[in-house]
């Protein structure tokens, strides 16, 4: 191994994390303005991947490299903030959240304090899973992958450093199998290509391969090509904040654009003159250095301040929070960190007595997990809603009618289509159609018809709908198409969760294709109301702001006095086309509010999370509106 280069600091790689902390940041708190923020992780992923291998290769060429200090290192760099930002949401999450959330909490901080976090969100991931709007350590995923790799690439190094170019070719085979892996999962299994390990690798291992070819060769970039080769990373860096969407396919071939950005402002090396000039400037240079922590904090506070204000938190609001987060992590970073390393370079700590304090913080997520969320930290009349469970797989028969990101439509089962008497209905549209069948299955039984369900999540009724994370959607639309010409419904019911999707005039081509397979009443069900947070947790703000002792029928919601963009764009296109319209928020809401509760128990909630029926409620719904939605049968 030649030793060029060695491990001189070079600020501009501060100056790099600064760029990335910031475009995550701005993610996390302007997603509609930094669309594709998210990709200062992957930034991330191959400064650590370069720098933690020039860290392994210098230790084992000077014959100083054991993993015991290397373990030692990554525990003074990363527990001293996780264990304060662990505990510090702990205490929050008391406060804020019902005993289901806290209980999610406490996993989620026992699988961040065993750097898991990724394996159990993997493990999570659903169309129904509860999303990172009330998971306050989603972002600790990347935290874990990152540590996961250090498991893995010592060893891997230790094993082929007698022979440099053995460990070249083998970092080279792994990089592009995981790669291969990605492309080839990020469509089939969306979660299993974001969340672990296997589909990250090659990030990580291009930073590595990069302090491979310099260790080996010197200066990759020639020095009249360093400036080019740096302005061609601000490039991609420019296309990755703003290219992808939260929608994207990814990592898939977008996570290429920030992994060669990175390769590129690093290769370009300190001289070149973005590097020199703006990366290597202070300010970035100290963003840069207090990024981990300004990771951490960050997204706790966003994610608790919406919890207990609102998903749509104002301007001047938002910008407080984020500068809460830079606040904390330069308070942290001297005051916490800076002193833990001072202490450990006099020899006053040994590193390895860091990890007491964050098994502690995971031992108490955990304890919080086994005890259910520690109900008894609230009155007995809110502890109720702990004890709202709803098994939506069987009643929305998922997997089998009710299909899944992964699943086509010949995954669709043969009891999907009612082959007994009586009149068909046609249940057709995503998750928001599927949330009718049990009152329809109710109603069915009564009144003698047949059901038709042909449902998938996030796969609106729409002719001609198309969606690169969702590419199974056409042929399934097709299928339900198929099923009318074939079976010829009396009734075709369509059902979606409408704000989630433009071109709603694509309903036009839906219903044409419905009339010319002769079915005569066509009916459309209009959006229902979303609590952002679940309807749960808008009645625990709700009787802990009221002081009731009871729950109410009613919630304010925000949409009882203004129809969101959706409904006003429906109400006019189905009296255009001649179909039946149910504006359901007509008859959830009033200016009272809108319907939490279908009686005076507890467990008979409206809707189990944000906006999908409950048995309970869907029964009530199809009742209350049978007049117009079971017309023709």
């Amino acid at each position: 191994m030649k030793a060029h280069g060695g491990l001189d600091y070079r600020p501009d790689i501060d100056g790099l994390r600064a760029v990335a902390i910031a475009a995550v940041v701005a993610f996390h708190a302007f997603p509609a303005a930094a669309r594709g923020g998210f990709t200062g992780v992957d930034v991330f992923f191959v400064i650590s991947g370069y720098l933690i291998s020039r860290i392994i290769w210098r230790g084992l060429a000077g014959h100083s490299f054991t993993l015991a200090w290397f373990y030692s290192r990554r525990a003074l760099r990363l527990f001293p903030a996780l264990v304060l930002v662990l505990v510090a949401t702990l205490v929050a999450g008391r406060w804020l959240f019902l005993p289901d959330a806290y209980g999610t909490l406490g996993k989620d901080v026992a699988s961040a304090a065993a750097f898991a976090s990724n394996l159990v969100l993997w493990q999570d991931a659903g169309y129904f899973t509860e999303n990172a709007a009330v998971r306050p350590l989603t972002h600790l995923w990347s935290l874990a992958v990152e540590e996961q790799f250090y498991l893995v690439v010592p060893l891997l190094l230790i094993a082929a450093h007698r022979s440099w170019r053995l460990t070249g070719a083998l970092l080279a085979l792994l990089a592009a199998a995981s790669f291969s892996w990605n492309v080839a999962t990020v469509s089939t299994d969306p979660a299993a290509a974001f969340y672990l390990l296997p589909s990250r690798f090659w990030e990580l291992a291009l930073g590595a391969l990069l302090a491979y070819v310099q260790l080996s060769r010197g200066d990759v970039v020639a020095p009249r090509l360093r400036n080019a080769t740096a302005f061609a990373g601000l490039g991609l860096l420019v296309l990755a904040c703003f290219g992808p969407t939260a929608d994207s396919l990814f990592p898939g071939w977008w996570a290429l654009a920030p992994t060669a950005a990175a390769v590129l402002l690093i290769a370009a090396g300190p001289a070149a003159l973005p590097n020199r000039r703006v990366l290597a400037s202070s300010p970035f240079v100290l963003l840069g250095r207090i990024s981990y922590p300004l990771y951490l904090w960050h997204f706790p506070l966003l994610v608790l301040a919406r919890v207990q204000w609102g998903p749509s938190l104002s301007l001047p609001v938002t910008l407080a929070i984020v500068g809460a987060s830079v606040v904390l992590a330069y308070g942290t970073y001297r005051l916490v960190e800076l002193p833990i390393r001072g202490l450990a370079a006099r020899g006053s700590l040994r590193p390895r007595l860091l990890v007491a304090p964050l098994a502690a913080a995971g031992a108490a997520g955990l304890a919080i997990l086994l005890a259910g969320g520690l109900p008894g930290r609230l009155p007995v009349e809110l502890q109720q809603l702990s004890t709202v469970a709803f098994d939506y797989k069987r009643a929305y028969r998922e997997s089998r009618c009710f299909l899944q990101p992964w699943q086509g439509a010949r995954a669709f089962r043969p009891e999907c289509i009612d082959g007994g008497e009586g009149k068909l209905l046609l249940l057709w549209g995503d998750s928001h159609a599927a949330h009718l069948y049990p009152g329809l299955a109710g109603a069915a039984r009564e009144q003698r018809f047949r059901i038709a369900q042909l449902t998938a999540s996030a796969c609106p009724p729409i002719a001609g709908y198309r969606s690169s994370a969702r590419p199974k959607c056409h042929g399934i639309n097709e299928a339900a198409l198929a099923a009318a010409r074939e079976h010829r419904p009396a009734t075709v019911v369509l059902s979606a969760q409408w704000e989630k999707y433009e071109h709603l005039d694509g309903l036009r081509g839906t219903v044409a294709s419905l009339r010319e397979a002769g079915v005569a009443e066509i009916v459309v069900v209009g959006p229902s109301p979303t609590w952002p947070n679940g309807l749960a947790h808008a009645l625990f703000k709700e009787v802990k702001r009221s002081g009731l002792n009871r729950f109410p029928l009613r919630v304010k919601h925000e949409l009882s006095d203004a129809p969101p963009r959706a409904d006003r764009k429906l109400r006019p296109l189905a009296r255009d086309l001649g179909v039946t319209y149910i504006a359901a928020l007509d008859v959830l809401c009033n200016r009272a509010g809108c319907l939490a509760r279908v009686d005076d128990r507890a467990d008979q909630l409206v809707v189990w999370d944000p906006s999908h029926f409950t048995a309970a409620g869907s029964a009530w719904f199809v009742d209350a509106v049978a007049g117009d939605l079971l017309r023709g049968l």
